[in-house]
């Protein structure tokens, strides 16, 4: 399969998602002439855009381990259309990176405007799909999502931060902010938040 070909077909892929998610949320706030397609385009999109990731590695033991697989194993899952936002800004900051790549096909202007911001909707999104870890752990517990649904995505978030620096300093960035938030929480809590810490740190 020629390189370009599988560019193409991701960057569809990812605009097809990108589009029609941003028609669920702008319908959330005002009407829209247009209706968006079911969540299961959005589910499709994501599962080809993830899927032609994988087409780079001719290792399988490195395909194995890559993030992109375990992405697929969640949405393999079919979350609800919320579950998918982080997966939203993701998809935004990869479709900047490929427009930012490719400045001979995009106005320069348009290029040289997103390249300013792209690093920050990168962490927002990584910081974001920490959080939403928290938010499925919670939806699962009052049985609104699977056990299936939390065990992937808890999976997935483990390989991103084995794989991806990046998640590795996302993470580290808001441990320091709870730290600094824990100090104003009551006695209780606050001592509770430390021993979870540093039975975390133990471990």
């Amino acid at each position: 399969m020629k390189l370009d070909f599988i560019k193409k077909v991701w960057a569809f892929s990812t605009f097809l998602f990108i589009f029609n998610y941003s028609l669920y949320i702008f319908l959330f706030f005002v009407r829209f002439p247009i209706s968006p397609l079911p969540n299961y385009i959005n589910i499709l999109s994501l599962v080809v855009s993830h899927s032609v990731g994988l087409f780079r590695y001719k290792n399988v033991t490195r395909t194995l381990q890559e993030s992109n697989l375990f992405c697929i194993g969640f949405f393999l899952t079919f979350p609800s259309t919320f579950l998918l936002l982080p997966f939203y800004l993701l998809g935004i900051y990869n479709f900047m990176g490929f427009m930012l790549s490719n400045k001979k096909i995009f106005n320069f202007g348009t290029c040289m405007s997103i390249s300013s911001f792209h690093v920050v909707v990168g962490r927002t999104a990584l910081m974001s799909e920490v959080i939403f870890f928290i938010i499925i752990f919670i939806l699962f517990i009052f049985r609104f999502t699977s056990i299936w649904t939390l065990l992937s995505y808890g999976i997935m978030i483990r390989q991103q931060y084995i794989n991806n620096p990046n998640m590795k300093s996302v993470v580290k960035e808001m441990q320091v902010k709870c730290d600094t938030f824990s100090k104003y929480l009551p006695e209780n809590l606050y001592k509770y938040y430390n021993e979870c810490i540093r039975i975390n740190k133990g471990n």
